[in-house]
């Protein structure tokens, strides 16, 4: 009964995000150009960072020569191993959020893409040095359930205005990178393959336990190929040796500089 209730909210939710998108894209060059105030690209392309076990062989020092975006346990990285901040960083789950939120925080350099939901159940305890980039994620029906049978993902086509929801946060920023108008995306920390061993899932454990694991990796899979359909103009490239996504075209370098050792 409660997960019923649950589920009617998200819809309403969900209805309420496409209304606003709508309004706000009829003035569609506000919105874009709102965005481009919050981040100023330095090039067309855009390296994005999971938190996959191959991210252990990133590069640090290309951080210094192209833009890039990290999502979730990256900020864990920064503030426990010390590593470097990205230009950019995205979070839209409410439990990642509620775990990393001091992390979160406490980011000095990276600009925030924080989820509209996050923003609502969270507005009167958050503590931002820099004013994040709020974002509508339409969750589609991918909320409150025990497992995922038939596969489903929408992709935006005004992702200035709403990103809808892809199983992985990495399907919302490739989203946002459309929408911020870079043209070639490279992906490392995105294995799409899940270990049985919880420990060896992601770089670093924020403990959050994810009972559908097992599907995971068929999930991204599933989603990155409708955004290569959805966005004919950009390219995606996969930046991982040990990653599932085999059926994205493999580079190792982006402005010359190589982004794995």
């Amino acid at each position: 009964m409660r997960n019923n209730l649950k589920k009617l909210k998200l819809k309403f939710y969900n209805s309420y995000l496409l209304v606003s998108a709508y309004l706000d894209s009829i003035f569609l060059k506000t919105s874009q150009k709102r965005l481009m105030r919050f981040h100023v690209r330095r090039s067309d392309e855009l390296l994005i960072l999971g938190t996959g076990p191959s991210l252990k062989s990133l590069n640090v020092d290309v951080l210094k020569h192209v833009d890039s975006l990290s999502v979730n346990g990256y900020a864990r990285l920064v503030a426990e191993k010390k590593w470097p901040e990205t230009d950019l960083y995205m979070v839209q789950d409410l439990e990642v959020f509620r775990r990393l939120k001091g992390d979160i925080e406490n980011l000095k350099t990276s600009k925030v893409f924080l989820s509209h939901l996050i923003r609502i159940l969270f507005k009167n305890n958050m503590n931002f040095s820099r004013k994040p980039s709020i974002f509508r994620h339409h969750l589609l029906n991918h909320a409150y359930v025990e497992s995922y049978e038939n596969l489903n993902v929408r992709v935006s086509a005004i992702p200035q205005c709403i990103v809808y929801d892809g199983y992985t946060v990495i399907f919302s920023a490739i989203q946002m990178a459309v929408a911020l108008g870079y043209s070639r995306v490279y992906l490392l920390g995105v294995d799409a393959n899940y270990s049985n061993n919880v420990n060896q899932r992601n770089i670093i454990d924020i403990g959050k336990r994810d009972h559908t694991f097992a599907s995971a990796g068929e999930r991204i899979s599933f989603g990155i190929r409708a955004l290569v359909a959805a966005y004919p103009d950009l390219s995606i490239y996969n930046s991982s040796s040990v990653s599932a996504l085999t059926f994205l075209e493999y580079s190792n370098t982006v402005s010359g500089h190589e982004i794995s050792s």
